[in-house]
C-alpha cells in the first residue's frame, strides 16, 4: 500500500521565521555600516558585516525556496493541475526579473487558496502589505546597487529605505507563513485521514 508523501513543512516554517528575522537584523547592521564608512574605497573593522550577509541571504533564500516548493507539491497532490506552476518556479520566480514582482506571492496565494478550498477554510489571505513592502525594499537595494557606481554617497540612504520597507513587511510574512503552513497541514493530514478510509489495513 503506498502513503502519501508528506513534505515537513512545519518545522521549515519556523526555520524560516527565524532566518527572515536574521536576514532583517543583517540588513539593519548593513545600513549601520553604510553610515559609518561611506567610502567603499576604505576597509573599516564594520564592514565584516556586509560579508556576513552573503551567507545569511544564500541560507534564507534556500529555506524560503524549499519552503514554497513544497507548497506547490502539496497543492498538486490535491489537484493533479496544480496551480499553474511548475515547482521550478518557486526558485526562479524570484530571480527572474520582472516575473519577480508578481509569480512569488501568485505561487503561495494560489497554493494556500487550494488548501483553503480542500479543507472548507476561508480562502482570504492578506498579502498586500507584505508584498507591497517587499517588492519597495527589492527596488531601493536595486537603486542602492546600481548608486554605488556612481554616486556611492547615496548608498547609506537606499539602503536605509531598504531596511525600513522590510521591517514594515516583516510581521505580515510572519503571519502568511503561520497561516499557509497551517493551512498545507490540515490538508495533508485531510488526505491521509481520506487514504487510509479509503485503504483501510486488513
Amino acid at each position: 500500500m503506498s502513503y502519501l508523501y508528506v513534505e515537513p513543512n512545519v518545522k521549515r516554517s519556523k526555520n524560516l521565521i527565524t532566518w527572515s528575522g536574521i536576514y532583517l537584523a543583517t540588513c539593519w547592521l548593513i545600513v549601520v555600516t553604510g553610515f559609518i564608512n561611506s567610502d567603499p574605497n576604505v576597509f573599516v573593522i564594520t564592514d565584516l558585516f556586509v560579508i556576513l550577509a552573503i551567507p545569511v541571504f544564500i541560507t534564507t533564500f534556500i529555506i524560503n525556496f524549499l519552503w514554497v516548493r513544497s507548497l506547490i507539491i502539496s497543492a498538486r497532490q490535491i489537484q493533479p493541475a496544480g496551480i499553474g506552476y511548475r515547482q521550478g518556479w518557486a526558485f526562479w520566480s524570484w530571480v527572474t526579473p520582472i516575473a519577480s514582482f508578481w509569480i512569488p506571492r501568485r505561487l503561495i496565494t494560489r497554493s494556500f487558496e487550494c488548501f483553503a478550498w480542500f479543507t472548507g477554510r476561508s480562502n482570504i489571505l492578506v498579502t498586500n502589505m507584505w508584498w507591497g513592502f517587499f517588492v519597495a525594499s527589492l527596488v531601493m537595494d536595486n537603486f542602492s546597487f546600481r548608486a554605488g557606481i556612481n554616486f556611492p554617497e547615496a548608498v547609506p540612504f537606499f539602503d536605509l529605505l531598504g531596511a525600513i520597507f522590510l521591517t514594515i513587511a516583516f510581521p505580515q510574512w510572519k503571519t502568511i507563513i503561520e497561516t499557509v503552513t497551517s493551512a498545507q497541514a490540515a490538508s495533508m493530514e485531510r488526505m491521509i485521514s481520506q487514504q487510509q478510509n479509503t485503504n483501510p489495513q486488513v
